[in-house]
């Protein structure tokens, strides 16, 4: 039997009792080399468990420079310049 979560809420979370994840973990854990990513009706960036745990884009992070492909003549944020930078169908795909 694994160890008990270390998640101070995990008490007060009647869901994750209701799907019997304690027996799920028991079965298995994972290796950590899988991301999941549930996005729900809402969630916080700077919650406990989530602020270190975002996968980040490197090609839609930083300014943008001359010979990009969403060069304006402006250096501006990749983040949140309303382009796709790394041309792979998604507009600030950063995080």
């Amino acid at each position: 039997m694994f160890a008990a979560p270390n998640d101070p809420g995990y008490a007060d979370n009647w869901a994750l009792a209701k799907i019997q994840a304690p027996t799920a973990w028991d079965a298995a854990t994972g290796n950590g080399s899988t991301t999941i990513a549930i996005i729900d009706s809402g969630y916080a960036l700077a919650h406990e468990d989530l602020e270190n745990q975002w996968a980040t884009n490197a090609n839609e992070m930083g300014m943008t420079q001359i010979n990009d492909r969403c060069w304006t003549g402006v250096s501006v944020y990749k983040q949140s310049n309303n382009c796709d930078d790394d041309n792979n169908g998604y507009i600030d795909d950063w995080r």
